[in-house]
């Protein structure tokens, strides 16, 4: 017995299983080294907003995050204080757990903080999440059940392991049946026309808030995207498949594998999705096969590979996981089939266990497709756009609309506020607004200080030429000291 586990050679019945179900521990360790970075980079994203996004004198102060995700199982390290200091000691305190996670130190304890970090920043600021966050908190959850520190690691160097072998194991089933689960939901959430009618890529790459610099080329191309369309709702069906089948399983795999990853690759360069479509690559690592190895490594073997299996309890908590991933991801689709379930309220499983998940990424066009003017008066007269770094005014839509926003976090709140719907982004507005101006003076002289502020979301018109559609979505006068939202 190596590592709390026990080495076994399937054996009958149990090949199938091995085939579909087994991880070889060099893809584990890959996936253990990329999920680490990812956390890291995901840390070092968060680390530069750290005063406006986790800190009571920022746009999300803890009372505000309180009122709309009461207090309960919505836990996080995070709440204990308000203070800068306090937030950048438990940031430094992830990203030494996510190193020793990236050289396999005490890998198992190291998973475990990784994922009770991500769990704690994740429910300290849930307005900022994407399906990437969401992805990228089940894989650490999963990751926690598995030997990632068998191979390539500290742990393996200090206790002379060099053996290569397999694990398969209700932990290693979960986490490829999570991507599986992934892809098969994005797949039938976009059954609306938009993809069926080959329409949906050329009006993602247009958004304002999704597209990057590269994608006006692809617009170029109608034909292309709208074959694009098809292949995209074409993989996104057979991966979960062809990823598990139990015949010609390795070659059919890395096939699978291939085109995934060159579709991710694809979204990173022309969209800004945050980190989405990293995530997905994380998770790809595990199902590269022993084949995939053997062959990079110059080394062919045809005999079975040992198979470690897991104790008990993590069989336990991983078959509960599994159990619920599988009935929230069904509950979830459209028609809301089992909805009498109502897993979405199993609070424990959905908040304090990090296991929240709905994949319906694009499942449609997005509606609304504009910019935002943070228009400012200030104290001398002159009006200013907050958001430009005090640029003149402009209507006109940006050349990169994009670059307004330091980061994929604030283009996700400031793409949702343009909504008023049952989300509720619309009540951040103010807190926003207010954080923005309070910067703004806090940077400036008196004379320069702002005396009225307002969020205006500009659309293009309909009628070319004519200017843009604006919608003043929030108006903060503090020249009476009264604040109030347009409209009210």
């Amino acid at each position: 017995m190596v590592g709390g586990m026990r080495n076994e050679v399937p054996s009958g019945p149990s090949q199938c299983l091995s085939r579909v179900f087994g991880i070889d521990l060099r893809s584990l360790a890959l996936f253990r080294i990329a999920l680490a970075w990812v956390l890291l980079w995901d840390l070092g994203i968060r680390l530069t907003d750290l005063r406006a996004m986790y800190t009571d004198g920022g746009m999300f102060p803890r009372a505000l995050v309180g009122h709309y995700f009461p207090a309960g199982w919505h836990w996080s390290f995070h709440f204990g204080s308000g203070e800068g200091w306090v937030a950048l000691l438990l940031f430094g305190l992830a990203s030494c757990a996510a190193v020793a996670l990236m050289i396999g130190f005490h890998t198992r304890l190291a998973s475990v903080v990784c994922w009770l970090f991500l769990v704690s920043l994740h429910n300290r600021l849930p307005p900022v999440l994407t399906g990437g966050d969401n992805l990228l908190r089940m894989l650490a959850f999963w990751g926690m059940l598995l030997p990632l520190g068998h191979v390539w690691s500290w742990d393996a160097r200090r206790a002379g392991r060099r053996v290569s072998g397999e694990v398969c194991t209700v932990a290693s089933a979960g986490v490829l049946l999570q991507m599986a689960l992934m892809y098969l939901c994005s797949a039938v959430f976009k059954g609306s026309g938009d993809w069926w009618q080959g329409q949906a890529l050329a009006g993602i790459l247009q958004h304002d808030f999704y597209a990057r610099p590269l994608a006006k080329h692809l617009l170029e191309w109608p034909a292309g995207l709208s074959a694009g369309t098809y292949v995209v709702v074409m993989l996104e069906w057979l991966a979960p498949f062809l990823l598990l089948v139990p015949w010609r399983t390795e070659l059919l795999r890395m096939i699978m594998v291939a085109l995934l990853m060159a579709l991710h690759l694809g979204i990173a360069l022309f969209l800004s999705v945050g980190i989405f479509p990293y995530a997905c690559l994380v998770g790809l690592s595990l199902f590269l096969p022993r084949a995939f190895w053997n062959r990079l490594c110059k080394r062919e073997t045809s005999s079975s590979p040992s198979r470690l299996r897991a104790h008990g309890l993590m069989q336990s908590v991983a078959s509960v996981a599994l159990g619920y991933v599988a009935l929230a991801n069904v509950t979830g689709l459209p028609g809301r089939p089992l909805e009498k379930l109502k897993v979405e309220r199993w609070e424990p499983f959905w908040t304090a266990w990090g296991w929240g998940q709905k994949w319906n990424m694009f499942g449609a066009v997005p509606s609304k497709d504009g910019w935002y003017v943070a228009q400012g008066e200030l104290a001398d007269g002159r009006m200013v756009d907050v958001l430009a770094d005090g640029a003149p005014l402009k209507w006109e839509r940006p050349l990169r609309p994009l670059a307004v926003y330091p980061n994929h976090r604030w283009e996700k709140v400031f793409r949702e506020m343009a909504y008023y719907d049952s989300l509720g982004y619309q009540v951040y507005r103010a807190p926003i607004g207010k954080y923005l101006c309070q910067e703004w003076n806090r940077v400036h002289e008196p004379s320069e200080h702002l005396v009225a502020f307002s969020f205006v979301y500009c659309q293009e018109s309909d009628d070319e030429g004519d200017e843009p559609l604006r919608e003043t979505l929030l108006r903060l006068d503090f020249g009476d000291a009264s604040t109030r939202r347009a409209g009210d």
